[in-house]
């Protein structure tokens, strides 16, 4: 019987047989094999105008239970096949109906009944015939239970969406502050810059140097610009990648190139581990690179002045793991989870000091993404540094035949 009972328990559940649930009521099981009794309990219970709904067996009672929730089950102990107390137990070993309050209806009263009764989940026992009185006064009590716990859940989830809302609109809020000054804090050198270029008798010397300030800031607005696009782009679900088969080595090497002057302006001693040339993923290049500038260049900015860098690589089941790490402002523990969230600044007062706009991790997410990798953040909390890997499969790694043979290459 009880295999039975399981087999029910992973079934699908039927349609309703007896009783229409109305989405406004809480839902009253009645479970009894004669319907006589079924007719006496709808008879008592309809005053609590809620919706009653009946089993004539233990299997039955399973179903509907997977079907609906109840705010009380009335349970008659002695019935064939499966009887009050192996349903109770079905019942109880359902997550979602573990706590349903079970009330037994038995015309046994010595203990044996009672203490098997209660071990299997009952909260309550009524002796047969019922008084009504009391039969509607217990399970009155269940329904205004139910709805009290309905009504604590709808409230607590209206407040967890409201916060949400607030917390997400504060940080556009912060997104917006900060890229207004990000954009702001360029056009003053521009400005300058174009004043001395205005200069009839200005030195060539100082048209150089204006010229050289006006292109940095200039890149700079270019990548932040280039940046809000990436996003756009991934979030409409946009963004067009070329994939091929790459030399990790290669993108590596790009990213460090490109990130090079920022990290000699803020003398920091890079150290990167040698890259085997022999280890190749199916990747777009740009945004293979893209990830790995985006990482070197969180990790140079937010390492104080002579921070150290590190990168490295481990090859394991096929698998590539690239780590940068530094010795920067690190991240507390209880934020390492929303590091990759749009807009998300850990501390908007550094964030905005060293330059940023939130959303460089949460493009290197997606694009890591993209790439059928992954990516994790580890720190041991403020001041401590960060530790950010990425995880790609590897398409291949090469011997010296297949480097040597341009054929076979070009054709993975």
């Amino acid at each position: 019987m009880i295999a039975v009972a399981k087999h029910l328990i992973d079934a699908s559940p039927p349609d309703e047989s007896r009783g229409t649930p109305n989405a406004e009521k809480v839902n009253i099981l009645i479970v009894d094999d004669l319907p006589e009794k079924i007719l006496v309990y709808q008879t008592i219970l309809e005053d609590l105008d809620q919706n009653l709904i009946t089993a004539r067996s233990g299997e039955e009672a399973l179903m509907l239970v997977l079907k609906h929730e109840f705010a009380v089950i009335l349970l008659d102990v002695n019935m064939p096949g499966m009887d009050g107390f192996e349903t109770a137990s079905m019942i109880r070993q359902r997550k979602k109906s573990s706590r349903t309050p079970i009330i037994f209806l038995t015309a046994f009263t010595d203990d044996l009944n009672s203490s098997q009764g209660y071990a299997t989940g009952a909260v309550d026992y009524l002796l047969t015939p019922v008084m009504p009185n009391v039969l509607k006064t217990k399970v009155r009590v269940f329904i205004e239970l139910f709805q009290m716990r309905q009504q604590a859940a709808a409230q607590a989830e209206e407040r967890a969406r409201r916060e949400a809302a607030e917390e997400s609109d504060r940080r556009k809020d912060e997104f917006l502050a900060t890229l207004a000054h990000e954009l702001r804090n360029p056009l003053a050198p521009i400005c300058n810059a174009l004043d001395v270029l205005k200069l009839s008798k200005a030195k060539p010397e100082r048209v150089a140097i204006a010229c050289e300030m006006m292109e940095r800031q200039l890149d700079h607005m270019i990548r932040l610009v280039d940046d809000l696009m990436d996003v756009s782009r991934i979030t409409r679900g946009k963004i067009e990648l070329r994939f091929e088969t790459v030399r990790l080595a290669d993108a590596l090497r790009m990213a460090i190139e490109t990130v090079q002057p920022l990290i000699n302006e803020r003398a920091h001693n890079l150290v990167a581990e040698p890259v085997s040339e022999e280890i190749f993923i199916r990747a777009d290049m740009v945004r293979l690179s893209q990830i790995f500038i985006n990482l070197l260049n969180n990790a140079a900015k937010y390492t104080d002045q002579g921070g150290h860098i590190t990168v490295r690589t481990e090859l394991k089941d096929n698998q590539i793991s690239i780590s940068v790490q530094d010795t920067g402002v690190g991240i507390p523990k209880d934020k390492i989870n929303e590091v990759f969230d749009l807009f998300m600044q850990v501390d908007n007062s550094i964030s905005r000091a060293q330059g940023g706009l939130g959303i460089g991790l949460t493009l290197v997410k997606n694009l890591v993404e993209y790439h059928k990798g992954k990516i994790e953040a580890r720190s041991d909390g403020p001041g401590k540094g960060s530790i950010f890997t990425v995880t790609f499969p590897v398409a291949i790694i090469a011997t010296e035949d297949l480097l040597s043979d341009d054929k076979a290459f070009a054709a993975l």
